[in-house]
């Protein structure tokens, strides 16, 4: 008897052991993953900088989590939140908003936990405190930013006028809202899973716009270098900001 319970507790010893193992194993794992990612150039942490810019736009964070990007004349009432990409260091994304900001738009920016969206989809929330004098909200997401984005957008529809993809798409269900929808993506993008974005084409607002940006890639909608497996893009990331700005002004005040 003394035998058995010494050899049960022995096992047990053994088991407790290897899921210890195991369960270290997936920390470091993890804090690995999480402590890879791309990281923003030295264009972006210029535009990222706080202060009256050179053309005129003003930056500011309201905390370490959202940097607000402001139209010279401060009058804007329609404003963009966006979501970064993930694994992307959230002031890559600072020249697009400085581009958007120049157009009229204010731009918030929303840092996300271990820079991965999906972790906080209702980040878009801090943005009202943010700039208060917006009157009309639309959400913007990069690759898997797109998809946070849209579902923080399924749940909060009323809140928004409408849902801007660049490189992504939506899981959750949008077809039945009253949101208008945008989608942007670059030619030579070869990160995107083309399958599960025309798979996902139905869930997108009724009268989604959709552009592909000639030479475009799927990194270059922020600024952080190459991405691992994209394609070769045939325009700078300032080309392709610019014209993904000029789509998306197009698109939220009608010019």
């Amino acid at each position: 008897m003394r035998d058995n319970a010494f050899m049960r507790n022995e096992r047990m010893k053994r088991i407790l052991l290897v899921l210890l193992v195991v369960v270290n194993v997936g920390v470091i794992g993890c804090r690995a993953y999480i402590g890879d990612y791309y990281h923003a150039d030295a264009a972006a942490l210029s535009a990222a900088k706080q202060g009256e810019s050179a053309n005129g736009v003003t930056v500011s964070q309201t905390n370490a989590n959202v940097m607000v990007f402001e139209p010279a004349d401060g009058e804007s009432t329609v404003g963009v939140a966006f979501y970064p990409g993930a694994k992307v260091e959230w002031t890559a994304y600072a020249p697009l908003m400085q581009q958007l900001a120049e157009r009229g738009i204010t731009a918030v920016l929303l840092k996300m936990p271990y820079n991965l969206a999906i972790v906080d989809a209702d980040a878009a929330n801090l943005a009202y405190d943010a700039a208060p004098n917006v009157q009309n909200w639309y959400v913007c997401g990069h690759s898997m930013g797109g998809v946070a984005a849209g579902m923080y957008a399924s749940g909060n529809a009323d809140s928004l006028a409408g849902i801007i993809f660049l490189a992504s798409y939506a899981t959750d269900d949008l077809s039945q809202s009253r949101l208008a929808g945008l989608s942007i993506y670059g030619s030579e993008d070869e990160v995107i899973n083309r399958t599960a974005m025309e798979d996902n084409a139905r869930n997108l607002p009724a009268g989604t716009q959709t552009y592909a940006i000639e030479g475009g890639n799927h990194g270059h909608f922020g600024s952080y270098g190459e991405q691992a497996n994209d394609g070769v893009a045939t325009i700078t990331p300032e080309q392709q900001q610019s014209e993904a700005a000029d789509i998306i002004t197009a698109f939220v005040l009608g010019a």
